[in-house]
């Protein structure tokens, strides 16, 4: 499930690079992001449980859970930003992606 792509989440993060016509360039960080892309996008759909749809993909995954894919991503990538997923497994609402996608989700009972 590619809720965003390799490209979109480098733009984000700032990190992409492009050759004269335009196209974004390969990073040597490439296959680390891509790995980070794949965790984060089964971390938010573990934690939105019933609100998220399978048939999600880069072009129409709503926003809000693009960005907390990202925000993710950049938790996972950067050692300095680590606390972003800091209370993503316990519904902390301080935590961005929680504040982001807590609409979407569909709780259940214990």
């Amino acid at each position: 499930m590619a809720l965003v792509s390799l490209d979109f989440v480098k733009q984000a993060l700032r990190i992409a690079e492009r050759d004269d016509e335009g196209n974004i360039l390969d990073h040597e960080d490439d296959g680390v992001l891509q790995a980070y892309i794949d965790t984060a996008s089964e971390a938010v759909v573990r934690y939105l449980k019933e609100g998220a749809n399978d048939d999600w993909d880069e072009s129409t995954t709503p926003a809000a859970v693009r960005q907390a894919v990202v925000i993710a991503v950049q938790g996972l990538y950067d050692p300095d930003q680590v606390e972003l997923l800091s209370g993503l497994g316990t519904s902390d609402p301080k935590n961005p992606i929680v504040a982001l996608l807590c609409m979407m989700r569909k709780p259940t009972l214990a």
